[in-house]
């Protein structure tokens, strides 16, 4: 089970740090009340050219609206994102669509988002919960997309950023299903 939040500001918030800054406020209450437990959030500007700022967060239980609206008491709280995406759509439905949410820091009009300095993530997760990282080196791409390939299967999400001879900071991002990551394999040397 996974469950997507939408949280809204009653007087908008057009500064990534301030979001950032309430949102560790959040997850700290929210953590002081139901325990310690994996959270994950992006951070979205309205649509329509609005510079409007709201989270995105997701929870792996079940929790109270009227305690989160309590604990965010900054503005609305939805369970869902509202004419989009129901609140419990499932863990492999739910990270298509918040990646979604990342991907498009890379694009378009948000591409480079002003606000987010060099250092600053696309998404935040609760401390303690980040995934493994696994290294391994590839002489190009095309290698490290064969092993990909042979391990994982094919992505169902593919985004390409950045051109590697004008961008220092350039790349792919995958999303492979779900079946293909339970049990994860064994990366190797």
């Amino acid at each position: 089970m996974a469950y997507l939040w939408t949280l809204t500001y009653k007087m908008a918030r057009t500064k990534r740090a301030d979001v950032v800054r309430d949102l560790r406020r959040f997850y700290e209450e929210l953590q002081r009340i139901y325990g310690r437990m994996p959270l994950l959030a992006v951070i979205e500007r309205g649509r329509r050219g609005t510079r409007r700022l709201h989270v995105h967060f997701a929870t792996d239980r079940w929790l109270s609206h009227g305690l989160v609206e309590q604990v965010w008491h900054r503005g609305f709280v939805w369970v869902g994102d509202p004419g989009k995406l129901a609140g419990d759509p499932g863990v492999d439905r739910l990270s298509k669509y918040l990646s979604k949410y990342v991907a498009k820091q890379y694009e378009g009009e948000h591409a480079g988002d002003q606000d987010r300095g060099k250092r600053e993530h696309r998404y935040h997760v609760s401390q303690g919960w980040n995934p493994p990282a696994w290294r391994r080196r590839f002489h190009n791409v095309a290698e490290a997309f064969a092993w990909l390939l042979r391990t994982y299967g094919s992505p169902d999400v593919s985004v390409t950023f950045g051109d590697p001879r004008t961008d220092p900071i350039h790349g792919h991002w995958f999303h492979f299903p779900d079946e293909s990551l339970w049990d994860p394999p064994n990366p190797g040397p």
